[in-house]
């Protein structure tokens, strides 16, 4: 078994006619005690609170808005108002839109999603609960 910059590796037999094959093994288990995994947690639990409190999400996936710059989410704003102005029903028939017809129509109008492909009807259906927004 050798050992490089702290951590161990072992050199298994050399295969016939094959380079050497090497398998790291598992570090050594960090030890620390209830004490300091205590202490740990409560200063990891205060700054996800603070941040909460200042921000109002801490964990998961950023919305899609954040995600945007300034434009992007001025374009998304242009997008979701399209959408809802496409969903509401006709006056002649009382029908409404299909989301998969209202992201037809928004692409043809040139809105399109942050990787440039025609929105998914879940996205429209999404957008009109607000849940993007």
């Amino acid at each position: 078994m050798a050992y490089h910059c702290g951590e161990a590796h072992a050199t298994l037999a050399r295969p016939p006619n094959r380079q050497i094959a090497h398998r790291r093994l598992p570090k050594a288990p960090i030890i620390v005690t209830y004490s300091e995994k205590a202490a740990l947690v409560a200063k990891l639990k205060g700054a996800r609170d603070r941040k909460r409190r200042d921000t109002g999400k801490v964990e998961g996936r950023k919305r899609r808005v954040d995600r945007l710059d300034a434009e992007g989410a001025s374009k998304l704003a242009a997008a979701v108002r399209e959408a809802k102005r496409l969903r509401r029903a006709s006056p002649k028939t009382g029908k409404r839109l299909s989301y998969r017809d209202i992201a037809k129509r928004l692409e043809a109008a040139g809105y399109v999603n942050e990787r440039g492909a025609r929105y998914n009807p879940a996205s429209i259906k999404r957008m009109l609960a607000g849940d993007l927004m």
